[in-house]
């Protein structure tokens, strides 16, 4: 019997301090923002299919303040409601407009696979404390200017899109936007490549959890995108100015395989250990050892008082 009991010792803390490589990954952060992401890129499918178009990324009618694309795309992400509630005789952040703000849908959220806490405030942090989301801000945000898929003050056709719209970004995940999500402002190119540089701040990528087990935890470091297909891409982030530019351009004729480009691309990994959680299962399965030790050691005197 004491064989199995050290045998057991071993494995209890064997397996919380090492991890076995077939333990079950746990859900990726990715797919909370992967998520909402896909949301919008099916809301601007069935805005094109109703409308024939894109919606502009900042509309103008007449003598009436600029709205954003992220309030008409309210009517086609099931958000009817909020969207019949914008005054579009106002600014965005009119009076009447104005109670709206703290009505952020969930569709412009993200973790960004690294949220941690909250402030007071509302601001979501990451483990070292640095800003990803403050309240009411959007995480998605169009790349606009002349060369992008948002060129038509109407709304891009997607058929004018001659680069292929399944390689072509409309969207991009942007960590700490500072833009309001009733807001009718985005970013350019220029706002995405300063973005790009070594050791900006805030930066365009944040790392992801994509795997974890008892010990070590995978992470990645990249952005989602939303093409003009609607389809949903991680942007991993050694990709480089040119390739994502080439990307964002809706007509500018680069040859290029979205799909070979992202294999190509290689992908780092980062191994980080959880000795919270190693820690945690160290006290745990010790418990259950010492537990069944007595027991064992109850049964055997109970014998031993039997056979005497």
């Amino acid at each position: 019997m004491r064989r199995p009991l050290v045998g057991l010792l071993v494995v209890s803390f064997g397996w919380a301090w090492l991890g076995p490589s077939t333990a079950a990954a746990t859900p990726s952060t990715i797919s909370v923002s992967r998520d909402h992401a896909k949301q919008l890129g099916l809301a601007l499918r069935q805005c094109h299919e109703v409308r024939r178009r894109f919606p502009p990324a900042h509309s103008m009618r007449g003598d009436h303040p600029p709205v954003s694309w992220r309030i008409h795309v309210l009517a086609y992400a099931d958000l009817r409601y909020l969207y019949d509630r914008y005054d579009v005789d106002e600014p965005w952040d009119g009076p009447e407009n104005s109670t709206l703000a703290d009505c952020r849908p969930p569709v412009y959220w993200s973790d960004f696979g690294r949220g941690k806490r909250y402030t007071r405030e509302g601001t979501l942090l990451d483990a070292e404390g640095r800003p990803l989301l403050k309240d009411c801000e959007t995480a998605f945000v169009a790349v606009t200017g002349p060369e992008t898929a948002w060129f038509d003050p109407k709304g891009t056709r997607l058929r004018d899109v001659t680069d292929g719209p399944e390689d072509t970004i409309v969207l991009l995940e942007v960590p700490n936007s500072g833009i309001h999500w009733m807001e009718p402002r985005d970013f350019t190119w220029e706002d995405v490549a300063a973005r790009m540089k070594p050791g900006a701040e805030p930066s365009l990528f944040t790392r992801r959890v994509v795997e974890q087990t008892f010990l070590t935890r995978k992470e990645i470091s990249g952005t989602h995108a939303v093409l003009a297909d609607g389809g949903v891409i991680f942007l991993p982030a050694n990709i480089t100015p040119e390739q994502l530019r080439a990307l964002i351009t809706a007509n500018g004729g680069e040859e290029i395989d979205l799909r070979d480009l992202l294999e190509s691309v290689p992908v780092e990994y980062e191994v980080k250990y959880d000795l919270d959680f190693a820690l945690g299962m160290t006290v745990v399965l010790g418990t259950v050892a010492l537990v069944t030790m007595t027991i064992w050691l109850v049964e055997r005197r109970r014998k031993r008082r039997c056979a005497a």
